[in-house]
């Protein structure tokens, strides 16, 4: 399964990469809102975050067990990697944003440029 996922990854990133080099514009547009999509789902989840770990307080605090904090930290996520992870997701997008300043798009002309 964790196979299957990486591999899904892998390609949503190749091709948001490959997207980028031969429709510059297009991708401008895309990425912001893929930028946008990704900060409401980057909230949600700290939410969730902050929640989880406000409720697990409240209840090990309650209750004392040690049953209740390991079921606490079984919905909370990963915190340092889960938010460098988001870093890092924007940082790529932002390169790839940046390819054509830097001069790294397709010199071939897209099927759109050829009318």
């Amino acid at each position: 399964m964790l196979e299957a996922i990486i591999a899904l990854i892998i390609a949503a990133v190749s091709s948001l990469a490959f997207l980028a080099y031969r429709h510059p514009i297009r991708f401008a547009t895309l990425a912001w809102e893929i930028q946008v999509v990704s900060g409401f789902v980057f909230a949600f989840l700290a939410g969730w975050e902050l929640a989880s770990v406000w409720a697990a307080r409240k209840v090990i605090r309650v209750s004392g067990s040690r049953e209740a904090q390991e079921a606490v930290q079984s919905i909370a996520l990963p915190f340092p990697e889960f938010y460098v992870g988001f870093l890092l997701w924007l940082i790529y997008l932002f390169f790839l944003r940046k390819l054509p300043d830097l001069g790294l798009v397709s010199n071939v002309p897209a099927d759109e440029d050829k009318e």
